[in-house]
């Protein structure tokens, strides 16, 4: 009877070698599962902060653009206005050089002639406080962004293609053209 209890005892160890055997590649099989799922997990999470980091950065270039946008209205909320009180400038401009200088000795044209300039002085000062100012002098350097030719006329006095004449002066609102300038040219010969 020995001999079939030692065989059962190397039967039981083989057994057991066999389960042992079983576990160990289950553990190994749950061992490698549990590292891909680990994985898997970690490039989803890398994914995860990439759309984060994303996200943050989209919302700062919204935030940034808004502020620009916000500034941009705030600086010419007022050009449409503007726009509308540059022809009482060139008015008053017009009142003021229609003065004849025989006139100047006529005492209540000089009382009107003097609360014509304080108006416009005023005016141009309102301008200057909201950052619209005027530009287009004769002898300035033509530029087809800052001024409109109407003309073109010789003048030996002035060099060619330089602005000789101004009927209208331009205005800029914060560095931006509202109204071109409306010259005539000294023609290039």
């Amino acid at each position: 009877m020995r001999e079939a209890g030692e065989g059962n005892g190397e039967a039981k160890q083989e057994k057991e070698a066999a389960e042992s055997g079983e576990a160990e590649t289950e553990a190994a099989q749950a061992s490698d599962e549990l590292a891909a799922k680990v994985q898997k997990l970690e490039e989803e999470l890398k994914e995860a902060r990439q759309r984060v980091v994303y996200t943050l950065a989209e919302m700062e270039n919204v935030r940034a653009i808004a502020r620009r946008d916000a500034e941009t209205a705030r600086k010419f909320a007022v050009q449409g206005f503007a726009k509308g009180l540059l022809d009482v400038a060139d008015n008053l401009s017009r009142a003021i050089e229609a003065v004849p200088k025989e006139g100047e000795k006529d005492p209540a044209l000089t009382v009107l002639l003097e609360g014509v300039e304080m108006t416009e002085a005023q005016l141009h000062k309102a301008f200057a406080a909201q950052n619209l100012e005027r530009y287009g002098a004769p002898g300035d350097a033509f530029d087809p962004n800052l001024h409109d030719a109407l003309y073109e006329y010789e003048d030996p006095s002035l060099s060619p293609g330089s602005v000789g004449q101004v009927m209208k002066p331009g205005y800029k609102l914060h560095g931006r053209v509202i109204r071109a300038a409306q010259v005539g040219c000294v023609k290039k010969q």
